[in-house]
């Protein structure tokens, strides 16, 4: 994720290699962080070089004012004023598990919560 004025932000794809030397904005309450950080290191990346934020908010705001770039979910919602640019060569995926008590009484918007989640089509978010 890039500012809409960062030179990377008109590319349809970047490489891994292009990220060297860039500023990191890390989302380190992101339950992949170390994953993110260690893959990173692994293409001689610094993660370090940069700043933590809190919240995605904070985030967004960052990446506006050109602090830096992030590495964010696919899924997460980009403001008109970011741009979100593939980057080959990192493939990170996570895990969402959904728990109910089998044979307990669900609410009716717990109920009908289960059943979009069930019948929601994941596969844009599948490799």
């Amino acid at each position: 994720m890039v500012s809409r004025k960062h030179p990377l932000a008109e590319r349809p794809q970047i490489s891994i290699d292009e990220l060297r030397g860039q500023k990191f904005l890390q989302r380190n309450y992101c339950e992949d962080a170390a994953q993110t950080s260690a893959l990173l290191r692994g293409h001689s990346i610094d993660p370090e070089c940069g700043h933590d934020v809190t919240t995605d908010e904070d985030l967004r705001v960052l990446i506006e004012a050109g602090f830096g770039i992030a590495l964010a979910p696919r899924s997460m919602r980009t403001p008109a004023d970011l741009a979100k640019v593939p980057v080959s060569e990192i493939e990170l995926s996570r895990t969402v598990y959904v728990y109910g008590v089998a044979g307990r009484q669900r609410t009716a918007v717990a109920g009908a919560m289960l059943k979009m989640l069930r019948a929601a089509d994941w596969s844009r978010y599948s490799t």
